[in-house]
């Protein structure tokens, strides 16, 4: 893939994520950096071929990226990434999206706590298996779970734009799957999109450009960052393991 990252606030942070995680007294060991957006879903040695804009816009998700936006780059314009999805994802699209670069899209109807996706989980990176750039592997496609456990995301999951008011979220089963739930209906052609903030402690602040009327405008670095009273109201789309981690919070005392 290439470095389209220079100009981009989020991605020079990435020097102070690694050390937080190596020293946890800078930051929480819990981290979620999918705040840090990538710039492009393309790996490294795969073949694109050009796409149109995606003629379908929802129109709760039709906001663009403000000119100023450091995230709104080339990558926004390049051609779209072909990488081999999952069994589990053969009812999603690759596209061109709205929100930013290229975005994931449903092929078929879901209904509201229908599951979307399974994510895959199985590529843990660690001292002995670190991410490789000559494969394509890189910091910004990494999602931190329970203890700091990192893991490459796959695809569609890498390309997955995020909304302020996103039409799924992220559970994990007692079979240890993580899986994207809808949570409204999801018609053919609507962009998939979930709420990066959720599980998230210690991630990056950015300008959000989800265009949903109830667009926080800026994307924070916590989910404690929230107002309490937002906290509550979204608890329940919380993951287990991350109430566990964080289990003192006022967010989970009675009220």
């Amino acid at each position: 893939m290439a470095a389209r990252d220079a100009g981009d606030e989020a991605f020079r942070l990435l020097p102070l994520r690694i050390a937080a995680r190596r020293d946890p007294a800078l930051l929480s060991s819990t981290r979620r950096t999918r705040t840090a957006r990538p710039e492009s879903c393309t790996l490294r040695d795969e073949k694109t071929q050009p796409q149109a804009p995606c003629a379908t816009t929802v129109s709760r998700l039709a906001g663009r990226i403000p000119a100023h936006d450091p995230r709104q780059s080339r990558a926004s314009r390049v051609p779209l990434a072909t990488g081999r999805m999952t069994r589990e994802a053969s009812g999603l699209k690759l596209e061109a999206s709205p929100i930013h670069g290229t975005g994931v899209f449903a092929c078929r109807l879901s209904r509201k706590g229908d599951v979307v996706h399974v994510l895959d989980d199985s590529r843990v990176v660690t001292p002995e298996n670190p991410l490789d750039s000559d494969k394509g592997e890189f910091e910004r496609h990494c999602d931190w779970l329970a203890k700091g456990r990192q893991i490459l995301m796959g695809i569609p999951e890498r390309c997955i734009n995020h909304c302020c008011e996103p039409n799924t979220f992220v559970k994990t089963g007692e079979d240890k799957l993580r899986r994207m739930v809808a949570l409204s209906d999801i018609k053919p052609g609507e962009e998939i999109t979930y709420d990066y903030l959720l599980n998230c402690h210690g991630g990056v602040v950015w300008t959000c450009a989800c265009g949903h009327q109830n667009c926080r405008k800026t994307m924070l670095a916590s989910f404690f960052d929230l107002p309490l009273s937002e906290q509550r109201a979204q608890r329940h789309l919380l993951d287990s393991w991350f109430v566990e981690e964080h289990r003192s919070r006022e967010v989970f005392r009675n009220g």
